[in-house]
């Protein structure tokens, strides 16, 4: 298990890992307090030491799992596939959220500027920290978004995207993906059940970068209680 101050993102290209560390401090200090790192601060305000164009962003998130932790939210997991949706493994949730994901440039930034990650989820989610319900867009600055990552593994690593359970409760606890693997593999071994590891064919780098662009420039988290769901979000 990891300590609390540590970071653990594996892999990634030297340049990106860079900009993620040298903002860290930065992004810290837009976070708002009481409500846990995850959630994201208004975009039209949050500064940024080190930028993450759309390019990089759709590099180091589409096609990933992630994991990441805050004191709000506990420990997430969630899988971009490369059709814009989002699956999202919720501590404490039975089954797993649903959402959709966009990569954007910045509105208020000229061409070359940082990028926006979005998420928005449905009606019938609600967020625990702040008590709000889906259905709206919500933007960080995907740098901010990288910089809570604490974890992350290429591909769909424990087939989120072709479940609609997860694959067991997830504790707040802070963890790595490496410890919830063991603890998966155990679990198949004692039901004989594996997973549905489909590929998602949209995960070549062509068909990435189309899918995440802006829809105008393409061409022709569960307490079941109550039917609402336990997300990510501010």
């Amino acid at each position: 298990m990891m300590t609390a101050g540590s970071k653990r993102i594996v892999g990634l290209p030297w340049r990106l890992l860079r900009s993620i560390f040298i903002a860290v401090a930065a992004a810290a200090s837009v976070l708002p307090s009481g409500a846990g790192a995850q959630t994201p601060p208004a975009t039209n305000s949050a500064p940024v030491a080190e930028r993450l164009t759309v390019a990089e962003a759709r590099k180091l998130f589409v096609c990933k799992t992630h994991m990441s932790f805050s004191q709000g939210h506990g420990t997430q997991v969630s899988y971009l596939r490369s059709d814009n949706i989002e699956v999202l493994w919720y501590p404490g949730n039975a089954v797993l959220v649903r959402g959709r994901w966009r990569i954007a440039e910045h509105a208020n930034e000229p061409p070359g500027g940082y990028a926006d990650i979005c998420f928005q989820y449905g009606t019938n989610t609600y967020n625990p920290v702040t008590g709000r319900t889906g259905g709206d867009w919500e933007c960080t600055p995907a740098l901010v978004y990288a910089s809570r990552m604490v974890d992350h593994g290429d591909g769909d690593v424990f087939g989120l995207a072709n479940r609609t359970t997860a694959p067991f409760r997830l504790s707040r606890e802070r963890t790595t993906i490496d410890d919830l693997k063991k603890i998966t593999g155990k679990l198949r071994s004692s039901t004989q059940v594996q997973p549905s590891l489909d590929r998602d064919r949209g995960c070549d780098e062509e068909s990435v970068e189309l899918r995440s662009r802006p829809t105008g420039q393409r061409n022709g988290h569960s307490n079941a209680m109550r039917s609402t769901l336990s997300r990510r979000g501010s």
